[in-house]
């Protein structure tokens, strides 16, 4: 349940971070990770090693974060905005905010390098059944007489792979290569990084960091897209034998069951917001085995799971303390007795009574679309 939050939200395209082996030279950094093959028809099989290599000729990094507050929105892309913003249905506002945004993007680099890179593959047959690290660490070497000598900080991946293949001469070995920047049809290596020397040829070869392009909109703008574009519907669940649990995600099987039974999905309270935005504080997951707590109090939060045996299950929303523009009351009841927490607006609080729940001086703030 930890990981609730749309995903989306929290990439960021900053370079590759898979790699297993890095190393570098005043002209190269290189980066070996694990790759995958395809298979041919008609054939025996075969044991493979293959390893990737991404190597970096960086020459210049440019950065325009000193910049960012002097950029402005593409005139095409601010009013795709403000006609999204403008949509009267909230539901339909925020389809499509959005669109839009996925169709532009919502990130923009505000750092990046500039050179040439060459992404290299090799492929060996492992026939005489080497050690796969040592053919790993062999054809990391060959990979790096390629650049010159490199000093190797990190352990080489690869990775094998029992295809189905063309019978080929036992240690069968090839090596390919994808270029960016620099004479990109060059094939002898010295030359081309020959023709890095010109400028006009470089590329951009990885992107540093980026902003997000709510930063190209005044604050009340930002905030709008933000609201229109981050908010996430919060379900309520119900087992057979009566307790409640809180979700984002609408499928009943991602809530761990227990003695009590399964879920029943029970419908929506209200919608919250992916990310801590206008003063929104997150709502934490607590569970103890049978029982599920939601709660945005730190002190609660520490003693349940110090004292009473909870498990820290993570944010799932972020919700607000205090009535806001949009939103809903939600209360949160305590059954003693069962026990059990519910969640409910103040027109259910007398029909919850009657079953033992008691209304707790805990109160959330939910948009209502």
């Amino acid at each position: 349940m930890a990981d609730e939050l749309d995903n989306s939200t929290k990439e960021l395209l900053a370079g590759w971070v898979d790699a297993k082996l890095a190393a570098k030279t005043p002209y190269v950094d290189a980066e070996i990770s694990a790759s995958v093959s395809k298979s041919n028809e008609e054939s025996e099989s075969q044991s493979f090693v293959y390893v990737i290599g991404r190597h970096y000729f960086s020459y210049r990094k440019i950065s325009l974060k000193g910049y960012v507050s002097e950029l402005k929105p593409h005139p095409e892309f601010k009013q795709a905005v403000m006609d999204a913003l403008a949509i009267e249905n909230d539901v339909e506002r925020s389809k499509e905010v959005t669109k839009v945004l996925k169709w532009y993007g919502t990130m923009f680099p505000t750092s990046v390098e500039l050179g040439g890179k060459k992404h290299s593959t090799i492929r060996k047959q492992n026939s005489d059944k080497s050690s796969e690290e040592d053919l790993k660490k062999e054809m990391g070497v060959k990979l790096g007489r390629s650049f010159g000598p490199v000093g190797v900080e990190a352990e080489v991946s690869g990775g094998t792979q029992n295809k189905q293949t063309h019978k080929q001469s036992s240690g069968s070995e090839s090596e390919s290569f994808l270029t960016v920047g620099g004479n990109i049809a060059e094939s002898d290596m010295d030359k081309w990084k020959q023709s890095l020397a010109e400028p006009r040829k470089w590329a951009v070869t990885r992107v540093l960091e980026v902003e997000s392009i709510l930063t190209l909109f005044d604050k009340e703008t930002r905030l709008k897209i933000a609201l229109a574009a981050l908010k996430t519907p919060v379900y309520q669940f119900r087992n057979k034998s009566g307790r409640h649990c809180l979700s984002t995600n609408p499928d009943e099987s991602k809530i761990p069951v227990t003695s009590d039974g399964p879920w029943t999905n029970y419908g929506t309270v209200g919608m919250a917001l992916k990310e801590p935005l206008d003063g929104a504080v997150p709502l934490y997951h607590l569970y103890n085995g049978q029982r599920h707590l939601f709660t945005t109090n730190e002190y609660e939060k520490r003693q349940h799971l110090s004292e009473w045996g909870f498990t820290n299950q993570g944010t799932i929303c972020y919700v607000h303390s205090a009535q806001k523009a949009g939103t809903i009351l939600l209360n949160r009841m305590w059954n003693n007795g069962f026990p059990d927490n519910i969640y409910v607006p103040p027109s259910e609080i007398d029909g919850q009574t009657k079953w033992g729940y008691v209304k707790e001086d805990v109160r959330y703030y939910l948009y209502s679309s």
